[in-house]
């Protein structure tokens, strides 16, 4: 008998594939954080007097 098989020979349920959504609708928040960070470097730069590329590098570390 499969290890995925209970007695009554029905197929259970695999939580491998909850896991992956899990993992997948976690991707989703975070990415939008990462990429729409850069889009305040310009205003960011400007207000503090520096250039974009030292604040890119500062949220880069």
């Amino acid at each position: 008998m499969a290890d995925n098989q209970t007695t009554n020979g029905k197929s259970g349920f695999h939580y491998g594939y909850l896991i992956v959504a899990a993992c997948c609708a976690g991707v989703i928040p975070v990415s939008f954080s990462v990429s729409c960070v850069g889009l305040m470097f310009s205003s960011v730069a400007e207000s503090m007097g520096v250039g974009v590329g030292r604040i890119s590098n500062y949220t880069s570390r």
